[in-house]
């Protein structure tokens, strides 16, 4: 476990790194580098936000209560409740539909058949999915665990959408 002053240092190690400009600024701390830091870690909260949002979903389907979410998040479960208990999962928009309800074990049989058609998947929680029309052609899908000590990096293959446990993994098929 972490203490907050190391967690401090590895979530300003991480914004930086997702920054990706380390060279520029080596030794020195300028108005620049402290704007171009709170950039990155705004990006980097914005992300957290995400994976929060999906985590108390996982927890709400595995039948967690608001309290137990509340506790675990150090807050209350009117704050958590209040917070996260209406889904705000859109719908409606051109170029989006809803795939489900549909069961994990059948999900990447039906997500990849929704990608033959050029529907990816934007959101996923458990039991349905929230997919987006592309322009491009068909896709092949692929579901992964988040923590796999593999993720494909190379052949095209790109994050379409996570739902703690799982990501969701897309690369456009070349015709041929």
């Amino acid at each position: 476990m972490y203490t907050e002053k190391q967690l401090d240092l590895e979530i300003l190690k991480l914004a930086w790194k997702a920054y990706g400009d380390d060279e520029d600024h080596e030794g020195s701390c300028d108005k620049a580098l402290t704007l171009e830091t709170l950039e990155a870690l705004t990006v980097v909260k914005m992300h957290c936000e995400r994976m929060e949002r999906q985590l108390v979903k996982s927890a709400r389907w595995h039948g967690s209560p608001w309290s137990q979410i509340g506790e675990a998040m150090g807050v209350t479960r009117q704050a958590v409740q209040k917070k996260y208990s209406t889904s705000g999962e859109g719908g409606g928009a051109e170029g989006l539909r809803r795939l489900g309800p549909v069961t994990r074990r059948d999900e990447v049989l039906e997500l990849g058949a929704s990608a033959l058609e050029g529907w990816i998947p934007t959101q996923s929680f458990h039991g349905h999915h929230l997919l987006r029309r592309t322009t491009n052609g068909q896709w092949e899908l692929s579901r992964r665990f988040v923590f796999s000590p593999s993720p494909p990096d190379g052949d095209g293959w790109s994050v379409s959408s996570i739902r703690f446990p799982d990501c969701f993994l897309v690369r456009r098929l070349i015709d041929g």
